[in-house]
């Protein structure tokens, strides 16, 4: 459980770097913070992994959908613009 003991270490760090007031010191600590939870939920459970997919499978989709949009948005704009 090296990661959990690093964890607990940050943590304590990223408290000390905000009572000290040193700002970039914290937002460089918050991130390895957040990096090491990221990591450690990683692996998960293949529920989780299945989940994550279903949902990364429907945000694409979402973006998809925006980006069409967007495009025929500026092709309508554009063609506008020509017509002036």
């Amino acid at each position: 459980m090296v990661a959990a003991e690093r964890l607990t270490k940050l943590r304590r760090l990223l408290s000390q770097s905000l009572e000290s007031s040193v700002p970039a010191a914290a937002w460089q600590i918050d991130r390895e913070v957040r990096q090491l939870e990221r990591g450690l939920r990683a692996g998960g459970r293949p529920e989780e992994r299945h989940v994550n997919h279903v949902l990364r499978r429907a945000m694409d989709e979402s973006f998809r959908v925006q980006a069409e949009r967007l495009k025929e948005k500026r092709e309508l704009v554009n063609s506008l613009g020509q017509v002036l």
